[in-house]
């Protein structure tokens, strides 16, 4: 077993009983959205159906996104990358809030054609998670989602 998949099984580790993985997932663990917050403009609810799904060595993304690029781009896919993108750079590690709240965070980075996007995902116990995607050459924006353990 080589660091990399001892490290993510670490930080998957539940904080309470451990819940059944569904057909819909690819075999990761798998962010569903509920939230949305823009780097410009109101936060807003998201309908059903977008997500981020990490497996050890790569990540399907389907989000969606309001905020401005700041290069012109020939791809206008947004957030909702179609298919599996390879994960580059995954860390894990185990963080504090001021107010003493445990929360575990992942950060890595993927390429879709020529624009990088940077993750990080702080996954807080019951099931909260929170997604910041800071694109190579659009507005930051975050997400409120929820999560199972594997």
């Amino acid at each position: 077993m080589n660091r990399l998949t001892l490290l993510l099984m670490l930080a998957l580790l539940p904080w309470s009983a451990s819940a059944e993985q569904t057909d819909e997932t690819h075999g990761g663990l798998r962010f569903d959205v509920e939230w949305m917050h823009p780097m410009r403009g109101a936060s807003s609810s998201v309908p059903w159906g977008y997500y981020v799904e990490l497996n050890l060595d790569s990540a399907w993304v389907c989000l969606p996104y309001r905020g401005e690029a700041h290069e012109p781009t020939t791809d206008d896919g947004g957030l909702n990358f179609g298919r599996p993108v390879a994960v580059k750079d995954l860390r894990i590690s185990m963080k504090d809030t001021k107010k003493g709240l445990h929360y575990r965070e992942l950060t890595f980075r993927c390429r879709r054609n020529m624009a990088w996007y940077a993750f990080r995902i702080r996954l807080f116990p019951e099931g909260q998670a929170r997604i910041d995607v800071r694109p190579q050459h659009a507005d930051a924006i975050s997400f409120d989602a929820r999560y199972e353990e594997p």
